[in-house]
């Protein structure tokens, strides 16, 4: 080991020269006494760190975490989301403010404050933190964007001064992340085959619903279908799409139609539908959300 001792009174050996302090650019190592004849360090951040991660939970509902490092304490951890694909606020106070607002114009499912909370560990300066919540389940349909914040407590109760007509700046963050969250809707139908005269009926406009019929007769023409779709936002299409009994996909099936408008269809053939077991399904924008199989007799 290198060793180079001043003593006092003594010339500086040449070359060498004293500064008042050495920091690195990204964290600072301190050492500490251990064993005769060894040291060891321990790397402290200068900087508070955070990451955030989105990922689906469920449905439409998202997990969201935040985690990371800080470097001074108390700290709270701030995460909002807000409607829309705008940028994060530049600080913690107006991206309240904007969440605030959405609340009240849009309604108290299209933002929201998600926590609030002290992250640091009792009687430490630094360290690590991780924290986890869950969003969107009663979310409208939409494009939304997750903001967070990670603040001093120090710096938080610092005033604010506003300038005229905006929203006040405040005290800025120690770290943020940001990241766009997208909710769609799942959508959910039913399809199922019935006669065409369970197809006239319903298309007459007795308002009953038609029943089932899974099983048709030798030298059938026609199957008609009754279709629905639930919770499917602004879906534009929709296609039904009938397997042969070899599983061969008929190639006169999978029209795409529009979707504002759901009920029944009818599928004929000519001069009958070979024997055997049919499959189909109901597709709405490129997705499958029902499926049904009949059987024509031979």
């Amino acid at each position: 080991m290198l060793r180079s001792e001043l003593r006092a009174g003594a010339p500086l050996p040449r070359g060498l020269v004293l500064r008042a302090a050495l920091v690195p650019v990204i964290a600072l190592a301190v050492l500490w006494g251990g064993a005769p004849g060894a040291s060891a360090a321990m790397i402290v951040p200068l900087h508070s760190t955070l990451h955030l991660s989105i990922h689906r939970a469920h449905g439409q509902v998202y997990s969201i975490t935040v985690s990371g490092r800080y470097a001074q304490a108390p700290v709270i951890l701030y995460v909002f989301v807000h409607s829309g694909a705008r940028s994060c606020a530049a600080t913690r106070t107006a991206e309240s403010f904007l969440v605030e607002s959405q609340i009240q114009s849009l309604g108290e499912n299209a933002a929201t404050e998600l926590f609030s909370q002290e992250v640091d560990t009792p009687n430490t300066t630094s360290g690590s933190y991780s924290v986890q919540g869950y969003w969107g389940v009663d979310a409208p349909p939409g494009v939304y964007r997750v903001c967070a914040y990670l603040m001093g407590i120090r710096a938080e109760s610092q005033p604010c001064v506003p300038p005229h007509d905006t929203v006040p700046p405040c005290a800025p963050p120690d770290a943020t992340g940001s990241a766009p969250l997208t909710i769609r809707t799942q959508a959910t139908g039913l399809i199922y085959p019935i006669t065409a005269a369970a197809r006239r009926a319903y298309d007459s406009g007795d308002g009953s619903t038609p029943p089932p019929t899974t099983t048709f007769p030798c030298g059938t023409t026609v199957v008609d279908f009754f279709f629905r779709w639930y919770n499917a936002g602004n879906a534009t299409r929709y296609q039904i799409i009938v397997y042969e009994p070899h599983g061969e996909r008929d190639e006169d099936s999978g029209a795409v139609h529009d979707a504002s408008a759901h009920g029944t269809s009818g599928w004929t053939v000519l001069p009958a539908f070979a024997p055997g077991t049919y499959r189909c399904v109901l597709m709405l924008d490129g997705q499958t959300i029902a499926a049904t199989r009949f059987v024509v007799r031979g």
